[in-house]
Order: C-alpha cells, then structure tokens, then sequence
C-alpha cells in the first residue's frame, strides 16, 4: 500500500475555508480600525473649531455681550461631555460662570459663580500652565475681580508670563512688553490686545 502525498500543495476544504474566515477577520479588522482612526480625527476637528468658536463667543460675552455667555457655555459644556480633561474648555467655561456673576441678582448666587469660575481656571491652568489660551482667559478675566478676592497678582502673572508676551506687539503699543507696567490700566490694554492676537496665533499655543 503506497502512502498519499499530502505535500503536493492543494489544500482540503476545511482549510480553505479557515484561511477565507481569517483573511475576512483581517479586513474587517482593518476597516474597523480605520473608521476608528478617522472618527478620532473627526472628533479633533470638531473640538478645534468648537473650541475656536467657544473662546470668540467668550471674548464677545466678556465685552457685554449678553447672549454670547449661554452660548459660549453650552459650547463648552458639550466639549467636556466628551472631553472631560479638555482644560481649555474648562478655563473658558470658568470664565463665563463669573460672567454669570455679574447679571444675577442674587448675592449669594453671585459668590457661588465666582467661585466655581476662579476653581476651574485655576485647575485649567495647574493642568496646562503653559497653554496660551487657558492663562490669557484667567488673566483677563481676574484682572477685573474685586480687590478682597486678592486674585490681580495672579492675573499680572499671567498676563505677563513668558507665553502670553510672546504674542503681545512690541512696538507701536503701551502694552509692550518693554513698557507695560503692573497697573491695572496697561494690563487690561494688554489683554485687549492679546485677545486681538490669540484670533490669529492659535497655532501658537504651547
């Protein structure tokens, strides 16, 4: 009795329908990890121009813009749903509660929104101490707090800290970085400013 070669290269059905099942997983895997990849990259892209749209509508609220601070909130409220550790969101959505403060009535509600506010920026910027946007927006925005908060030192550092006077003009302006001085007249120059240069200089962000 001869022995059957089973080395001359064909293949039973079984094994050819295992290697179909695993060339088929492959593809399937491959494709699941590319719309994974580009999902990511959606979310990204979103978050970006949410984030850019969010800090406009905050800077608009800031100058009295009253309808821009829900909007500006709701923007940011949404980042961190899907974000929780986006601390740019976190400093602007912290800059609109002591918005808030100032249109309500009540005095009580009023230390409640300032207080909450002056805790996120102030844990968006122990999370990302060197973040352009995060400082600018607690700078800018405690500059204007009451004296007894005792929070004007912290925004001086802030808005003069060595990424945010990369950005203020050097020339041309009182808020240079050679003239300004600690005063809270230049300072707020200085933010009006920066805030003029952060539009434009995102990509600068640290």
């Amino acid at each position: 009795m001869t022995t059957p070669d089973i080395s001359d290269g064909t293949s039973s059905p079984g094994v050819k329908k295992t290697n179909i099942f695993l060339l088929y997983i492959l593809v399937l895997f491959t494709h699941l990890s590319l719309c994974g990849t580009l999902a990511s990259e959606a979310t990204k892209n979103w978050e970006k121009m949410a984030l850019d749209e969010a800090l406009k509508l905050y800077i608009l609220a800031a100058d009295g813009d009253e309808k821009s601070v829900s909007k500006a909130e709701s923007i940011v409220k949404k980042i961190l749903e899907g974000s929780p550790k986006q601390f740019e969101a976190h400093a602007i959505l912290g800059g609109v509660y002591t918005l808030k403060a100032r249109r309500s009535f009540w005095a009580n509600k009023k230390i409640s929104y300032v207080k909450r506010g002056m805790e996120m920026m102030d844990k968006a910027v122990e999370g990302a101490p060197k973040n352009l946007t995060i400082r600018w927006v607690r700078g800018s925005n405690n500059i204007h707090m009451p004296k007894f908060l005792n929070r004007f030192d912290l925004a001086k550092n802030d808005l003069l800290s060595k990424s945010i006077r990369l950005i203020i003009p050097t020339s041309g302006t009182t808020a240079s970085p050679k003239l300004v001085c600690f005063s809270e007249k230049k300072l707020n120059i200085a933010a009006k400013n920066i805030a003029h240069s952060l539009s434009i200089n995102r990509n600068d962000i640290a």
